[in-house]
């Protein structure tokens, strides 16, 4: 059985419990029941709660909070097919992210702009964006989250018919 529902309960008692002055507690609150929810899908949930979060990161002024708001915006869109809000809230996440200095946020929000752009039949681009993710993790020695970009890459040359190199990459 899922424990998402207790999650989401839980997160949902942290919420109303939290002092005024702990925004980032709430946030905490709000990315649980984010995740929750899209377990659970329920993606007005995920939405209202990212949008939440992401209203947050304005109030605090934390491009953190901000780029991982606008990520779960981009995936909720991306999983249920807007492919253009997906990747105006991913190139958002993207844009943030290029400013500081988290590579590893950047090689996510690149992965999941691959996926959005492959789903939009753009495998070039997708391509483009996954190879830099895969070299700022292979830099970054994430050899985990190298063979998580990799399996991404592989998708998109399947996709191409680029059988050799897809299994190449695979």
């Amino acid at each position: 059985a899922s424990n998402f529902p207790h999650a989401i309960k839980l997160g949902h008692i942290a919420e109303n419990l939290v002092p005024e002055d702990s925004l980032y507690w709430l946030s905490s609150c709000y990315e649980l029941l984010n995740v929750a929810y899209f377990r659970q899908g329920d993606y007005a949930k995920v939405i209202e709660y990212a949008q939440k979060d992401y209203d947050l990161g304005e109030q605090l002024r934390d491009d953190k909070l901000r780029s991982t708001a606008l990520n779960a915006l981009a995936a909720v869109h991306c999983y249920t097919r807007q492919l253009d809000k997906a990747l105006d809230y991913s190139n958002r996440a993207i844009d943030i992210e290029r400013k500081g200095t988290d590579d590893k946020a950047l090689a996510v929000r690149l992965g999941v702009k691959s996926e959005i752009l492959l789903l939009m039949d753009r495998p070039m681009e997708a391509l483009e964006a996954i190879g830099e993710a895969i070299a700022i993790d292979s830099t970054a020695g994430r050899v985990g989250k190298v063979g998580v970009r990799l399996s991404q890459k592989s998708n998109i040359l399947a996709h191409t018919c680029q059988w050799n190199e897809c299994r190449k990459t695979c």
